[in-house]
């Protein structure tokens, strides 16, 4: 799935909030750093910032953003995403909350709720509910924890229910052509549980235990013809479940796992799936590597993130969804 998408004015993995920091909420100012732009540039920026953000007491700010975005497969969706970012006792960000309600001529009108919860530094639980008029829902729910044995132990769980009416397929390999294109709707259940351990202060081990339950359904252009009908016999077509054991090492030098700011992470992992626990009737297997770079700049709030990653999988029972896809998810 290709997709382009252009969201204004909001990063939800940004900086936490520090005492020295000028965006802190309850400051009857809020200081941009300098830029090395004009002075009208300038000028016009920190009205634009002063115009959307509005503190609310000592520990709340309050950002109204205009959302946009662009996607090959549905087309522009507009909206609104007031957003409430909440600082905790410790001077770090708590609670973002952050709803959304736009529009989309595919799927009509979208309602979200995104909850994001970092009680302490290190641990997140993030919840998200979705439903559009047609199709597309959401309900999601994520824990993680880098806090226990001295923070040496990580524990991660999460699952939900998923669906996603705009997915396409073009086929297999380099060759495929736009004319190819096909469309697909996706209704799973998933559920990952995962334990790390750290073997020395930047090198983790992990183990990670996922489960899908993948349907899938027609598509929702009437111009593009169904995955169903132009693949019959693809398979994963058919409903699927799929249960996977993956192991990795890690390399982290980034100094939050939850909002970095700064900082490397890298990791190696393969992954085994095909279980008689439950029943599944998938079998393959998968290995890849990912990378990522925050660099700071400009001041605090300011991290630019870089990521590359390599992935393949290859089995007997290999379902077309579970394979590496061009433009990524």
């Amino acid at each position: 799935m290709r997709k382009l998408c252009v969201v204004l004015l909001f990063a939800l993995a940004v900086a936490p909030l520090r005492a020295d920091d000028p965006s802190l909420p309850g400051i009857e100012r809020i200081e941009i750093p300098h830029l090395p732009s004009p002075p009208a540039k300038e000028r016009l920026l920190k009205w634009v910032i002063r115009s959307l953000t509005k503190p609310i007491g000592k520990k709340t700010l309050f950002v109204t953003i205009p959302y946009v975005t662009l996607d090959p497969n549905s087309g522009w969706s507009e909206g609104l995403m007031p957003v409430w970012v909440v600082q905790g006792s410790q001077q770090n960000v708590e609670h973002i909350v952050a709803p959304s309600l736009t529009y989309n001529n595919v799927f009509k009108l979208t309602g979200t709720l995104r909850h994001f919860f970092y009680p302490r530094t290190k641990t997140s639980v993030v919840t998200v509910l979705s439903r559009s008029q047609r199709i597309n829902g959401q309900a999601t729910l994520q824990f993680e924890d880098h806090t226990l044995v001295d923070g040496r132990l990580f524990l991660l769980a999460g699952g939900g229910r998923i669906i996603d009416g705009a997915n396409r397929f073009f086929g297999f390999g380099p060759n495929t052509r736009k004319s190819d294109e096909s469309a697909y709707s996706v209704k799973e259940t998933r559920l990952t549980l995962g334990a790390g351990w750290d073997l020395t202060k930047y090198l983790q081990a992990a183990i990670f235990q996922r489960y899908r339950d993948v349907n899938i359904d027609a598509g929702n252009d009437p111009d593009i013809l169904d995955t169903l009908d132009r693949y019959p016999l693809l398979f994963g077509l058919d409903p699927t479940i799929v249960s996977a054991t993956i192991a990795s090492l890690s390399y982290d030098t980034r100094d939050s796992p939850t909002t970095p700011t700064r900082g490397m992470f890298g990791q190696l992992f393969t992954e085994q799936a095909g279980s008689d626990v439950f029943n599944t009737d998938t079998e393959f297997q998968r290995y890849g590597a990912q990378w990522r770079f925050y660099l700071p700049h400009g001041g605090a709030p300011h991290v630019t993130a870089f990521r590359a990653a390599f992935d393949i999988a290859y089995g007997r029972r290999l379902p077309f969804y579970e394979q590496a896809q061009v433009g990524g998810f």
